[in-house]
């Protein structure tokens, strides 16, 4: 019998935990072995807490069969747990559907609903042989004295994402675009259990109906959420491309959401408006086009990443043509070196998304990776005549010419006839030059394009050189006809005549009320006089003023004559 040397009890220093000794002969009780567990957990902590969670390497899922026979196979591998734990897989992992929907609806203490549901993976510590199941007083009793192990072991388990009918009833791959985009916000990971999602189950009836590997899997990386993002979105190119019997070639286009990328336009590069990108211009063309989200079958997009070739018709034409409907987006087409490629889209993957269904005018601008050797910054600098924009200035014109002549016909209205001095008191607003013609306009940037060249000799550039030698014929359908000016004075004018008559009609008015005013006065004062004259024949006739003597007396008076009395002269030598 060998012989145990026991030592004191191994202790960890205050710092940090060291390493236990171990020798042949040396005895280990539970205490070591904890000390050795804490030992790797401590040296392992700091490396994990470094990591996002996520799957760090392997840990591919694979179903097999189809309703109860359904399987379900993962594939070794390591994951870093939404609390920080390590989960490792060192063997595959094989279960059967009814045994995962079991436990799932154990743990939840509800039978499996319909929804979307997360494939998770989760680390956990289970007693190893503490069965009871052998037969009391028989060979086949376990072993009491048997040793009872406690071994970290990895589950899989469902995680309901979402149970909206909406999405259940979408197709396989707008369902998970849509699920992407939400985990762009909410964490996919569980904190509670420290799962870690490994692929999206849809499940009808306690059933998966389909599996999706690629929407469902985080990878323990920064930007792991817009990395699957991106992930489910390459894998709906392929299908498409595979759908449109197109070649999965190196796709030479890619697509950036605009906001942070000015570097193109400083280093010199015209972005380039694809042709064609409203609704009435494809309706007219009566082209059999679908809006992006239909024809990729998906509703948004990253905010970078490779784009179907496809879908762009001629890039090198002038101007390129899509071959959907980019209805509520904007569109331009920018040429890049290839080499910045790559760098752009990782740099701006994290900005988010990119809506195709809502109609919030997303901007998409549209890298064209060209080879480093054939790249130049003015490679776009050839502007495009665009001739449906000079008719829709066109008609911008004529309409503010016709607003103009609108607002000259209802001046002259009001205005017309009214002197310089009157003006001078009314203050009429003034009379704007009219609008110029869309002919003489355009003719005017081309002498001023023409005034601007260091040499006059040069020939002018494009798009000048094309509106001398082809003018474009403008719709004649928008333009207006003059208006018939009125020839009658205005309402002012009406207005100030009217009040000069007013004027001098005050003005008779006051001196027929003078002429009264004095006309009254002498009345009155020759009525005085005859009360005067009649108070005094009343004293005449020996009467009193009132009873009518002195008005009797005066009406005899009236055919009377009166003759001077003859005077003596006196005598005694008076006068």
């Amino acid at each position: 019998m060998t012989a145990a040397i026991r030592l004191h009890q191994a202790t960890a220093a205050p710092e940090d935990p060291r390493r236990l000794n171990a020798f042949p002969g040396r005895h280990l009780s539970e205490r070591e072995f904890e000390l050795l567990q804490a030992y790797v957990d401590d040296r392992l902590a700091p490396l994990i807490h470094g990591l996002k969670p996520g799957i760090v390497g392997g840990l591919e899922v694979q179903l097999s069969g189809t309703g109860q026979d359904a399987e379900l196979l993962v594939r070794p591998g390591q994951a870093v747990g939404a609390r920080g734990r390590l989960i490792r897989l060192l063997f595959p992992l094989k279960e059967a559907w009814t045994d995962l929907a079991a436990q799932a609806e154990r743990e939840a203490d509800r039978p499996l609903t319909d929804g979307l549901y997360f494939l998770t993976l989760r680390s956990g510590v289970e007693t190893i042989d503490q069965g009871q199941d052998g037969d009391a007083c028989t060979r086949t009793e376990p072993n009491p004295l048997r040793d009872r192990r406690l071994e970290m072991v990895s589950l899989l388990g469902l995680q309901l994402v979402s149970a909206n009918p909406r999405f259940l009833a979408m197709s396989p791959q707008r369902a998970a675009n849509r699920i992407c985009v939400r985990c762009l916000e909410q964490s996919p990971f569980d904190p509670q259990t420290g799962a870690v999602p490994l692929a999206l189950l849809k499940i009808t009836e306690r059933q998966p109906a389909w599996i999706d590997t690629v929407a469902g899997r985080y990878l323990a990386e920064p930007n792991g959420e817009f990395d699957a993002f991106l992930a489910h979105t390459l894998t709906a190119f392929e299908d498409f491309l595979q759908n449109q019997a197109a070649s999965l070639q190196t796709l030479p286009i890619r697509f950036v959401k605009p906001g942070l990328i000015s570097t193109f336009a400083r280093a010199g590069l015209n972005e380039l408006p694809l042709a064609g990108f409203t609704r009435d211009s494809f309706v007219a063309k009566k082209a059999p086009l679908r809006p992006l989200n239909e024809v990729l079958d998906l509703d948004y997009l990253p905010a970078a990443g490779p784009f179907p070739i496809t879908l762009l018709k001629d890039p090198a034409g002038v101007p390129p043509q899509l071959n959907f409907l980019p209805s509520d987006l904007q569109i331009d087409l920018v040429p890049v070196p290839a080499s910045t490629v790559g760098s752009v889209v990782a740099m701006e993957l994290p900005r988010g998304k990119v809506d195709l269904v809502h109609g919030l005018g997303e901007r998409i601008r549209l890298l064209l990776a060209i080879p480093d050797l054939d790249y130049r910054p003015d490679l776009f600098n050839l502007p495009l005549r665009d001739t449906a924009l000079e008719d829709e200035l066109a008609r911008r014109g004529w309409a503010a010419t016709a607003t103009y002549w609108t607002w000259q016909v209802q001046w002259l209205r009001l205005f017309k006839g009214l002197t310089p001095e009157q003006q001078s008191r009314i203050h009429p607003p003034q009379v704007p030059p009219p609008p110029r013609e869309p002919d003489a306009f355009r003719t005017d940037l081309v002498n001023r394009r023409r005034a601007a060249m260091e040499d006059a000799n040069a020939p002018l550039p494009e798009p000048y050189r094309s509106h001398l030698a082809v003018p474009h014929a403008f719709p004649q359908d928008a333009q207006p006809a003059p208006p018939e000016l009125p020839s009658d004075a205005g309402i002012y004018s009406h207005r100030e005549s009217l009040l000069a008559e007013i004027r001098g009609l005050r003005a008779d008015l006051d001196e027929g009320t003078r002429l009264l005013s004095e006309l009254g006065d002498y009345n009155t004062l020759q009525r005085h006089h005859l009360d005067a004259l009649s108070v005094s024949f009343s004293a005449l006739a020996g009467g009193i003023s009132g009873d009518g003597k002195g008005l009797d007396l005066l009406r005899k008076t009236l055919g009377a004559v009166f003759v001077p009395k003859a005077t003596t002269p006196p005598t005694g030598g008076q006068a």
